[in-house]
């Protein structure tokens, strides 16, 4: 039978995030086996009653200059004063005095025992203060940071009440990021989540924090652009943020996606001390972007999705992120003004409109979400808003090695609605349709739009 060692088993009782996806096996497993169920229950018992207060300090306080260690229940931390403390009717306490009126024989089981009582009350005095993971915490608006033991090591507030978890978790999009940018070994925060320097912030920032919380950098995104002999200015919105060293040579760059009110879109490259080194125009909002393997290189691509406002299509591009360099915009969107055309784009992609969003609900769908299924296929979810549960989706799914369609997938809701629309509907929600479907999807080849799999051609 597989056992738990401690330190999961106290993290099981204070429920921790930190294993969540463990926590059902670990529940059956505390079930079945008598010795790990007897240490949830004394660890259970140790914090129940250290939160009831069981740590007595004593009447004769003494307090020395010194560096020393202040206990609580949940962790030791450095203190410049000394507190002498007596535990009374505590588990270490219990633990002693169980093995001083029991006798143990074996010296293996004496240092068990020291080794319990080691863990409850000197565990923690090393807290590993290196950032490992984040919650965003939309209740509280800010962004929670923690160490690998999933220890909660500080955190940072924004001053709006947008929800920014729930954007990440709809679009599969991340706003903040864990990394060690500058490969010194300590992760740094990145973060282009808005007004995080102040309440009167206008625009999108990228800050980036070290493992202090000391700010090492903060960079406006975003600037002045012209389209159409229209000029747009530089308030721009974050749509997602990734990290990664995209060239192999062991330099970390940045990604930032941002979007503007009047549906111009923009991606940036800039190295890891945040200057901008390329720029992706598009016309259409861009809401999901992404990391992965596509083709037959061992370099990862840039995946991006939205709506195309010039073809009024869902929309996906791939495109080489080493080769955004300088001010450019996409091939398939033009009339930027005194912008080149981009040579970054590998493929791109339209997508049909479904029956359901032109007589029902008589708006254009967008691509909402990109995901990998596997290590063979890449999925893009296409529909009406997301954010509304109930909106139909249709799930296309590529083979990542050349992007040809492998399958198309209608949600149940989406099937749910066809059948509860089919007097006003010309057509049925069958094969003969998803067949259609699958016929209407187009590939652009820097000029012109195909119907076979075609690569974007700088023309």
């Amino acid at each position: 039978m597989k056992h738990y060692d401690e330190h999961t088993i106290e993290l099981f009782a204070l429920d921790s995030k930190g294993i969540s996806h463990q926590k059902e096996e670990i529940a059956k497993h505390l079930k079945e086996c008598f010795s790990c169920n007897e240490l949830f229950e004394e660890i259970s018992q140790f914090y129940e009653m250290s939160n009831n207060q069981n740590l007595i300090v004593s009447q004769n306080e003494s307090y020395e200059q010194e560096n020393s260690l202040v206990v609580n229940p949940q962790y030791v931390e450095s203190s410049k004063y000394s507190i002498k403390t007596i535990f009374k009717d505590t588990l270490p306490f219990k633990i002693w005095q169980f093995a001083k009126q029991r006798p143990i024989a074996s010296s293996a089981s004496v240092i068990a025992f020291a080794a319990i009582l080691t863990l409850f009350v000197v565990k923690k005095s090393g807290i590993d203060e290196n950032p490992f993971n984040y919650i965003l915490n939309d209740n509280e608006s800010r962004i929670e940071i923690y160490n690998k033991e999933s220890e909660k090591l500080w955190q940072l507030n924004w001053f709006d009440n947008k929800k920014w978890n729930v954007i990440e978790l709809i679009y599969n999009v991340k706003l903040t990021q864990v990394n060690d940018i500058n490969n010194d070994g300590k992760n740094e925060i990145l973060s282009i989540i808005p007004q995080l320097n102040s309440k009167d912030e206008q625009g999108t920032y990228l800050n980036v924090y070290n493992l202090k919380k000391e700010k090492i950098f903060s960079v406006k995104l975003g600037n002045e652009i012209s389209f159409e002999n229209k000029k747009y200015n530089d308030l721009f919105s974050p749509t997602g943020l990734i990290v990664d060293d995209f060239n192999n040579d062991g330099e970390k760059e940045i990604l930032v996606g941002l979007y503007h009110t009047t549906s111009i879109s923009v991606i940036l490259r800039l190295n890891y001390k945040g200057e901008t080194l390329g720029e992706y125009w598009h016309v259409g909002r861009i809401f999901s972007m992404g990391l992965d393997y596509i083709g037959q290189g061992r370099q990862k691509s840039l995946i991006i999705g939205g709506i195309d406002d010039v073809s009024k299509a869902p929309f996906v591009s791939v495109i080489d992120p080493t080769k955004i360099i300088g001010s450019t915009h996409s091939t398939a969107t033009k009339g930027f003004d005194n912008i080149q055309l981009s040579e970054a784009e590998i493929f791109y992609i339209s997508f049909p409109s479904t029956s359901l969003d032109t007589i029902i609900f008589h708006k254009k769908p967008r691509l909402n979400k990109i995901l990998t299924s596997s290590s063979n296929e890449i999925e893009f979810e296409i529909g009406q808003d997301v954010a509304y549960a109930d909106n139909p989706q249709i799930i296309y799914s590529f083979n990542k090695k050349n992007l040809t369609l492998e399958k198309i997938i209608p949600t149940d809701q989406t099937r749910n609605l066809y059948k509860q629309n089919k007097a006003k509907l010309t057509r049925k929600l069958d094969n003969n349709y998803i067949e259609t479907l699958r016929k209407n999807i187009k590939y652009w080849d820097g000029k012109e739009w195909k119907n076979e799999v075609v690569r974007v051609t700088r023309r």
